[in-house]
């Protein structure tokens, strides 16, 4: 039985290869499919980093951020991590895991 109201899932996207470089506190992403690179912070990046291990959902990433920002009940994450999402979804670095 699935449960058609679970929280939906985000993943780095699985159409097209992302290759990812790190150095001096920057992060340069590289998007095959569209031959783009972008530069993303710190932020960006290790939301990326999360997603290309697992699946998530928007919480369990608010979550991450908050702890490693320190952060306790912080208003301003899920509008963040929201915009976020949605702004990778239209470049087609994430999607919804199926």
């Amino acid at each position: 039985m699935s449960d058609e109201h679970a929280p939906m899932r985000w993943r780095m996207t699985s159409r097209f290869e992302i290759r990812m470089r790190s150095w001096d506190g920057e992060t340069i992403l590289y998007h095959s499919g569209s031959g783009d690179t972008h530069l993303l912070d710190q932020y960006q990046a290790r939301v990326l980093e999360w997603l290309r291990s697992d699946p998530l959902t928007e919480k369990e990433l608010e979550a991450r951020l908050a702890t490693m920002l320190d952060l306790e009940d912080d208003e301003t994450l899920p509008p963040y991590v929201r915009k976020l999402l949605l702004d990778l979804q239209k470049l087609n670095i994430v999607e919804p895991a199926t």
